[in-house]
């Protein structure tokens, strides 16, 4: 029961389809601070009743698991197939709260005292993925809201392109946290998915607990994080490539307060 309340609460799958419905509608401000930090309560809120008021099962571990690489994987095919900027920081934001939970379900299968080392790494690395997240995820949908005040609310990346020639700081900042949340050494986003890739890895080398099919859940999930990985990797070297980088595929009026002096209208690949 806690696990299904606080699921639905995070975004887990099959419960995912609200956050990008709901987020991208409200304003900037709003959109990173519930994203980027409040949404992030279930995250907690699971390590809080797993661990602390119940007595943690191995068997909990690999249906945690499953839930946050099922989560992880369905939420970035759906960002990179999404336009709309702000959805795809959306499903962005409920992959990333998958790869938290599934080193929730790590530390979970790996909470008997034999593999105790390998549990606090697991949620070592889901602790640290909590702040690396708010931080590179406050600084992408800061950037957007820049980049949607100053395009007359424009956030369509089919409609954006050269915003790193027309606003360099906006695009910059935008970029440092493309990177970080693709997972690029040597920034954040990078240490902490290494560290939960660790945990799993060094889980195989283990006769995994609880049941036979363990090692095989382990190797699924190892490499079910891999994919949702470089499927992030992928979508934001398409987003900085077409909206920081390329020229418009369209040709769109866009609004560019502060482009030039004054207050003048533009188009993207002027």
């Amino acid at each position: 029961m806690a696990l299904a309340g606080l699921g639905i609460r995070a975004g887990l799958t099959p419960a995912h389809f609200w956050v990008p419905l709901v987020h991208p509608c409200s304003p900037t401000t709003t959109h990173a601070f519930s994203l980027g930090i409040a949404i992030k309560v279930a995250i907690y809120l699971m390590i809080r009743f797993f661990f602390q008021f119940l007595e943690p099962e191995v068997w909990w571990g690999y249906l945690v698991l499953f839930l946050g690489v099922l989560t992880a994987i369905v939420n970035v095919w759906y960002a990179s197939a999404s336009h709309d900027l702000k959805k795809a920081l959306a499903y962005h934001s409920v992959e990333n709260i998958g790869i938290m939970v599934a080193g929730v379900g790590a530390a979970l299968i790996y909470s008997d005292a034999p593999l105790s080392g390998l549990s606090i790494l697991a949620l070592t690395a889901a602790l640290l993925h909590v702040l690396n997240h708010a931080v590179f995820k406050g600084l992408l949908y800061l950037g957007t809201g820049s980049i949607e005040r100053q395009t007359d609310r424009i956030v369509d990346t089919d409609r954006l392109g050269g915003l790193l020639s027309i606003w360099p700081w906006t695009g910059l900042t935008f970029l440092i946290g493309a990177v970080a949340i693709a997972g690029f050494p040597p920034f954040n986003g990078f240490v902490s998915e290494w560290l939960t890739l660790q945990a799993l890895l060094k889980g195989t080398q283990e006769p995994a607990p609880g049941s036979s099919m363990g090692d095989l859940a382990l190797v699924a999930g190892t490499m079910g994080l891999f994919a949702a990985f470089a499927l992030t990797a992928f979508c934001f070297v398409k987003i900085a490539g077409l909206a920081l980088l390329g020229m418009p595929r369209a040709k769109p009026e866009v609004v560019a307060h502060g482009a030039k002096k004054g207050t003048c209208r533009s188009s993207c690949g002027a």
